[in-house]
């Protein structure tokens, strides 16, 4: 310790009081160990043999320096800081110190639990964090296994893992890289690596957004929580990868900007909405995908959008996802196309749909059948020229027996022409000349070459053809007669007869 002279006091004979005021530095003040707050003084003097009388001697030390002490009711810290545990001299905003231990003791002496963190400083917790609030952008905080129950993180990255089981913790604009987190709310947060969800529970996540370059996307890990968890994630910029999705966990996954949705595990839900590029299932079914949500440019008009679960049982037929409506012929007549998966860019148009098997039978064999990895896009038909379509409940030589939905009525369809799209029987038409409304069986012109079938979807197209109105069956049998005659007579009555059909 060096002495320092900070003034001088004339001497005088006499009882006259003198009064006289010093100023003393920060320096002269004691900082560490039992110096702290201590001031120690001493009297020099030049004459030979003096006598100095004291009758008071007061030392105050005021600060008259500090113009921000605790700032915003927060201990802080910064790379380079000036080490130091004094209260209100130490971890103040113009005298940070350069330690998460300091801030500690800081903490515990002052009370504040709410840091500073500078840009560049690294605070690894370890301790007991709850309810702190820690604010740092540009700095790091690593959770370092500790409890942070009810904590608030504003600006810093985080990484490591965090424990809470009963008031979440809050972390504001962070970046989430390499970490666990416990249940928590999350918002206006960028996601630059895996980010492994702790423990069951609610987690709610607003603006994620994706701080992985290129074509990759950020990851969340479900960890298998299930435990009846939730996971709402809003307003998603960018891709987003779950894996580890156990049963009885549902989320929700709702996109603003584009990215692929992915999702990996045994069971649970994934429900995606908004705009987004792609959806993939890599869970072989196992985690329900819901995207009747999704909508973006190509999807106006979309009626559903879902992962098939198969081919159902004909090569022009389609399964759709569990969720798809239970109503009968809730889909058809409507386009639908294989977006992704086996199948893709293939369109069709539904005949008919069975609300039980969630089976759509449509107008056309698939050149590749859509399997569990074809994601089918439903719209609605811009138009169709028939009045009657669907799967036949069977056929005979001479006859088609339509679907159940098919007219009530007697020879509703008569002089219609019945056009077998696909199925058995495929590419074939035929007039019907009767039709039993009770039955549904139309009776066509003629005979099938290939009898139709349970498999044959059908197209009944109306027609400007009046013969039911004008010729009987007889004359029909003698037109068949006459048709290839030679003679001019018979080629005579054959025009007449045209002319008579209209």
């Amino acid at each position: 310790m060096a002495w320092d002279t900070r003034g001088t006091i004339a001497g005088q004979g006499g009882t006259t009081n003198i009064s006289q005021i010093i100023s003393l530095l920060a320096r002269h003040t004691g900082t560490s160990g039992a110096d702290v707050g201590l001031v120690n003084i001493r009297f020099t003097t030049t004459g030979t043999n003096p006598v100095l009388n004291v009758d008071e001697l007061l030392v105050e030390a005021i600060n008259v320096g500090e113009s921000v002490g605790y700032s915003d009711g927060r201990i802080w810290l910064a790379v380079g800081g000036t080490s130091g545990t004094v209260a209100f001299v130490n971890g103040v905003a113009d005298n940070p110190v350069p330690t998460w231990a300091e801030a500690l003791t800081l903490s515990a002496s002052t009370g504040l639990t709410r840091f500073n963190l500078g840009a560049g400083f690294t605070a690894t917790l370890s301790a007991n964090s709850d309810a702190y609030n820690i604010k740092g952008i540009g700095a790091t905080v690593a959770l370092g296994g500790q409890s942070i129950e009810g904590a608030i993180f504003n600006g810093p990255s985080i990484t490591g893992t965090g424990v809470a089981t009963v008031t979440p913790p809050t972390f504001n604009a962070c970046k989430i890289g390499a970490a666990t987190i416990p249940p928590s709310n999350q918002s206006f947060c960028t996601y630059t690596s895996t980010m492994t969800l702790g423990s069951a529970g609610d987690y709610f996540i607003n603006d994620f957004r994706s701080g992985v370059a290129g074509g990759s996307s950020p990851m969340i890990d479900y960890n298998n929580i299930g435990s009846s968890s939730t996971v709402n994630i809003r307003s998603i910029s960018g891709g987003l990868d779950g894996i580890n999705i156990a049963p009885t966990t549902v989320s929700s996954w709702e996109f603003t900007n584009g990215g692929t949705a992915q999702v990996t595990g045994t069971g649970g839900s994934v429900f995606v909405r908004g705009q987004i590029s792609n959806t993939v299932n890599n869970s072989l079914g196992s985690v329900i995908m819901d995207i009747t949500g999704v909508m973006n440019q190509t999807t106006n008009g979309v009626v559903r959008v879902g992962l098939a679960q198969g081919a159902g049982t004909g090569d022009n037929q389609i399964q759709l996802d569990s969720g798809a409506s239970a109503t009968d012929g809730a889909f058809d007549p409507s386009q639908i196309a294989i977006a992704l998966g086996t199948g893709a860019g293939q369109t069709r148009l539904i005949f008919q749909y069975d609300g039980a098997t969630k089976i759509a039978t449509v107008d056309r064999d698939w050149k590749v059948n859509p399997d569990t990895t074809s994601t089918f896009l439903i719209t609605t038909n811009p138009g169709r020229e028939h009045v009657n379509e669907g799967l036949a409940q069977g056929g005979a030589a001479s006859s088609i027996t339509l679907n159940t939905l098919a007219s009530s009525n007697d020879d509703a369809y008569v002089s219609q022409t019945v056009f077998i799209r696909a199925g058995t029987g495929e590419d074939q038409a035929a007039i019907v000349t009767a039709y039993n409304g009770t039955t549904k069986v139309a009776t066509i012109f003629g005979t099938w070459a290939v009898t139709p079938d349970t498999t044959s979807a059908y197209a009944m197209l109306p027609s400007s053809m009046t013969i039911s109105q004008y010729v009987s069956g007889n004359i029909l049998a003698d037109i068949v007669a006459i048709s290839g005659s030679t003679d001019a007579a018979d080629n005579l009555e054959h025009r007449q007869i045209k002319s008579l059909s209209g």
